[in-house]
């Protein structure tokens, strides 16, 4: 965020949700966004409190280094949210993102191009709504309980004949 064009980056709020933790890692994160009226620590929140809180969320980014199939990319599809996410390849939520269009790949690592994808989606949020739209075909497709009953049943077909 600190890397935003800072005209972009004053109409943007930063939500970073979840555990902070003890890590080094996560104390630097912290202390850099202490100065940064844009970034909000949520912390942790329940199930119902991540609901209420997706409905206000414009994209959810995911840059994780280590993290193949994010549930947080998933549930972001689940709701119509535009994803900026690593990639590693050709796994994980990056391989349905990418496949579906429904939002835009990073190399891990890569500040500049997540400073790039963060302010794209801030200039174009007509098409980053239509990417959260495509994002709940590719849940409904592939994450989906319908869909997941489906798999299993064609599993079990097969494993019967």
């Amino acid at each position: 965020a600190r890397e935003m064009p800072a005209d972009v980056r004053k109409r943007c709020e930063f939500w970073l949700i979840g555990d902070t933790g003890q890590s080094s890692f996560s104390a630097k994160i912290v202390d850099l966004a202490a100065d940064m009226k844009e970034v909000v620590l949520c912390g942790r929140k329940t199930r119902r409190e991540m609901e209420a809180l997706l409905c206000r969320i414009d994209a959810v980014v995911v840059p994780s280094m280590e993290e193949t199939l994010s549930l947080a990319a998933v549930e972001a599809m689940m709701n119509k949210k535009a994803v900026i996410c690593s990639h590693g390849g050709s796994v994980g939520a990056a391989k349905f993102i990418r496949k579906g269009m429904a939002g835009l790949l990073i190399p891990p690592g890569d500040v500049s191009a997540l400073t790039g994808a963060m302010t794209w989606m801030e200039n174009h949020r007509e098409e980053a709504d239509r990417m959260g739209n495509r994002g709940r075909l590719v849940y409904e497709k592939y994450f989906s309980l319908s869909s997941f009953e489906m798999r299993v049943g064609k599993i079990v077909e097969e494993a019967i004949n």
